[in-house]
């Protein structure tokens, strides 16, 4: 283990010195987000306050709200690092939240209504507050996409409207907005392709619950979306409704892609003489032949 990198080991506690409450004020300053810093980063960060080395690693041992975190433990934490010898540090109640939040994951599996849907409210709380990183949506991906023993259906399937609308918020932000990259893009899929059969039309109290479904589909340039558009052409008394559904203001490729299939379908529906679904076809796409500079 290099200089820099040693672990902080506890010690007895020394007599406070004057500037005692200000070099552990700036450690904790250091450590107030939600990730682990790594201690040799910290070391440096602190240093340029004006405090040596050895003080700094005197005051991290001797402070009882700080956890330290090993490097098998750092995965879990979003965090990839190619060292073992790393050593990291957060606050103790971070590190508790981080618990917290790993330790109800498995009341979704409950056969209570209550438990599953309280237990999405607390992730949505968690995930405000903290943000979710790969592993935790990797993991959460996974439970939901199991199938309940007793119930015979997806967990997800068995969530109540609301708590998947704040499933799929989440997912859209966390997968769409800020670019965080599922491992397991496969079991992702799946458990939207199977919302979507749950929830074919637009909910009238949750708009933005199958709108999120197929702007997910469409982000993984799934052929689920391309089916979707054809069902929606023919069952919907009015498909315009959902038409801003398949606006996608990112970069996708699947209707580009189907444009081919897409403009025979619409040929069909005119031949027989279904000028509103054909036109709803034709908007699609259009809209999706313009540059992405022109897409809001």
């Amino acid at each position: 283990m290099t200089k820099n990198e040693r672990s902080p080991k506890k010690s007895k506690k020394s007599k406070n010195k004057k500037d005692h409450n200000d070099i552990e004020k700036a450690i904790r300053d250091s450590l107030k987000e939600s990730s682990p810093v790594r201690t040799k980063e910290l070391i440096e960060d602190i240093k340029k306050l004006g405090y040596g080395e050895s003080t700094i690693y005197k005051h991290i041992s001797e402070m009882n709200d700080i956890s330290i975190i090993k490097y098998k433990k750092l995965k879990e934490f979003g965090i990839e690092e190619t060292d073992g010898r790393a050593v990291y540090i957060m606050l103790k109640k971070a590190a508790k939240l981080k618990e917290h939040y790993e330790s109800i994951l498995k009341l979704l599996e409950s056969e209570n209504s209550i438990e599953r849907n309280l237990t999405i409210k607390e992730i949505y709380e968690y995930y405000k507050n903290r943000g979710l990183n790969q592993f935790e949506l990797d993991k959460l991906i996974i439970i939901l996409n199991l199938t309940h023993e007793n119930l015979d259906k997806n967990i997800v399937e068995i969530l109540d409207v609301e708590s998947i609308n704040v499933l799929l918020s989440i997912f859209h932000e966390c997968f769409i907005d800020k670019k965080i990259k599922p491992d397991n893009v496969a079991a992702l899929l799946d458990t939207l392709k199977s919302l979507l059969k749950k929830f074919p039309k637009k909910q009238e109290n949750h708009p933005d619950l199958r709108r999120n479904i197929i702007r997910l589909l469409g982000f993984y340039n799934d052929e689920a979306v391309i089916e979707q558009i054809k069902i929606d052409a023919t069952n919907l008394e009015d498909p315009s409704s959902v038409e801003n559904d398949y606006y996608f203001d990112f970069d996708s490729n699947i209707i580009e892609e189907q444009i081919t299939a897409l403009f025979n379908f619409e040929m069909e529906l005119r031949k027989d003489g279904k000028v509103k679904p054909a036109g709803f076809i034709n908007r699609i796409k259009y809209y999706s032949q313009k540059p992405q500079s022109q897409k809001k």
